[in-house]
């Protein structure tokens, strides 16, 4: 993680302006970000389903990285299938601090979960070691996909899955002109010429946290090239109000042999 990008998510004084600051269980603002202001619940129970259906569902032990505050942990952990989570994340502060709320919120054993203070490159996980790996709003956090992505590949059991959830928010701008919403277009997309262009061009590029502009072709090819089998699940809702951007989310199947 680039030093500029890891004092944002260090910094508290940045994260109290966040939805996702709570200091207590009676603060119900992550609860209400996730399930009434966004999508963002709804499309990863989408993914657990989609699991269920195409790969015999979510089941085992599960890293789930770049956690953040564990809503994405304390979901998957209720799960009867699912053993253990292991939910990794760089900010201290999320992972320590407002993590055991949610948890809590979500009405979650916490001894399903254990919390991991690191970043996913550089922990030593033993290969062979996870059943589900999950990046929830956390893959686009990554500069290198193919790097991230064959470490999570090698850190699978055969018949392992990878799952991307909650990170579409980039349609390609030729999309959106065929779908003739060019109203849309000009919405997403008025910051600036440049971005457009950049944008057009299909270049990727960060925002202020970080966050990289990751384009539904770049998951495809980086899963593929690792060696999973790829999946996309399409939705027919937004994750974010006011945006003309489906939702989507990433699978990575790894085979048996």
């Amino acid at each position: 993680m680039n030093d500029e990008y890891q004092k944002y998510w260090d910094s508290l004084e940045i994260e109290k302006n966040k939805p996702f600051y709570v200091t207590s269980k009676e603060d119900q603002r992550v609860l209400r970000w996730l399930r009434e202001e966004t999508n963002l619940e709804r499309c990863l129970r989408d993914a657990v389903s989609y699991s269920q259906i195409h790969f015999g569902g979510v089941r085992g032990r599960v890293l789930d990285i770049g956690a953040g505050v564990c809503w994405s942990s304390a979901i998957l952990a209720d799960i009867d299938s699912i053993e253990h989570v292991t939910a990794i994340d760089y900010s201290e502060h999320r992972i320590n601090l407002i993590a055991p709320i949610v948890i809590a919120q979500f009405g979650t054993n916490p001894l399903k979960i254990q919390r991991v203070l690191g970043d996913f490159l550089d922990y030593p996980f033993e290969e062979k070691s996870f059943d589900v790996i999950l990046f929830c709003q956390s893959l686009y956090m990554f500069p290198d996909l193919n790097n991230a992505l064959s470490k999570v590949f090698n850190l699978l059991k055969p018949g392992g899955q990878l799952i991307a959830a909650c990170e579409r928010l980039v349609d390609s701008s030729l999309e959106l002109l065929k779908k003739k919403k060019v109203k849309e277009f000009l919405a997403v997309y008025k910051s600036a010429i440049m971005d457009r262009c950049r944008f057009i061009k299909s270049e990727v590029y960060r925002d202020a946290s970080g966050k990289l502009s990751y384009q539904d072709k770049h998951y495809r090819q980086s899963i593929s090239r690792v060696g999973f089998v790829y999946h996309y699940q399409p939705l027919d809702y937004a994750l974010y109000p006011n945006t003309p951007v489906l939702a989507g989310n990433y699978f990575g199947l790894k085979l048996e042999n």
